[in-house]
C-alpha cells in the first residue's frame, strides 16, 4: 500500500488552465467584429413629418449642413400643416413662397446657407481642414420639380455644390 500513495503522489499535481490561446481567440474575434461594424451609424435623422422617397442607392450620406422641405400636408391630430423649408431645423421660408416667386434664388436661404457657410470655413481653418460645400437636402416625396431645382440652385449660389438628396434604400 505503501508503494500505491507514492504513485499518486506523484500524478496529483494541480491541472492549470492555460488561458493565452483562449485571450487570442477572443482578441481575434473581438477585431474581426469592429473591423466589420459600421462605424457611421446614422448620419442624417430623418425629418419630422416627412415621406422620404425611396431609391436604390450605394453611397451612404456625409455629415453636412441638413435642409428639409416639406409640403402642405395633414397631421395625425388633423391639423393642416403649411409646407416651409428649414436649415438645420430652423424655419426659412414656407414652400407656397418658393413656388410663387419667379427667381430661382431663394433670398431668405441664402443668407442663412451663406452664415452656415462662413462659420463652415472658420471651423474648417482652425481644425485645418478642407470646406467642402457638402449638404443634405431632405424633401417630401410630393415636393415639386421647380422647388427642388430653386433650392439646389439656392445651395449652389451659396456655397454649397455638394449636394446629396436623402432617400431610404430599397432593399
Amino acid at each position: 500500500m505503501a508503494g500505491f500513495s507514492k504513485r499518486r503522489k506523484r500524478g496529483n499535481s494541480e491541472a492549470k488552465l492555460n488561458i493565452t490561446s483562449m485571450m487570442d481567440m477572443f482578441t481575434i474575434i473581438l477585431v474581426f467584429l469592429l473591423k466589420s461594424f459600421s462605424a457611421q451609424g446614422q448620419l442624417v435623422a430623418p425629418a419630422k413629418g416627412l415621406t422620404i422617397p425611396q431609391a436604390t442607392v450605394d453611397s451612404t450620406a456625409v455629415q453636412a449642413i441638413g435642409i428639409e422641405i416639406s409640403m402642405d400636408h395633414k397631421e395625425k391630430d388633423g391639423k393642416m400643416r403649411q409646407g416651409k423649408v428649414q436649415v438645420e431645423g430652423k424655419f426659412i421660408v414656407m414652400t407656397n413662397e418658393v413656388k410663387d416667386s419667379k427667381s430661382f434664388l431663394i433670398p431668405q436661404l441664402e443668407e442663412a446657407l451663406k452664415n452656415y457657410a462662413e462659420q463652415a470655413r472658420k471651423a474648417s481653418e482652425l481644425f485645418k481642414e478642407e470646406f467642402k460645400g457638402d449638404v443634405n437636402i431632405q424633401a417630401d416625396s410630393a415636393v415639386s420639380y421647380d422647388i427642388l431645382t430653386k433650392v439646389m440652385f439656392t445651395c449652389g449660389q451659396s456655397g454649397f455644390p455638394n449636394m446629396q438628396m436623402v432617400v431610404y434604400k430599397q432593399d
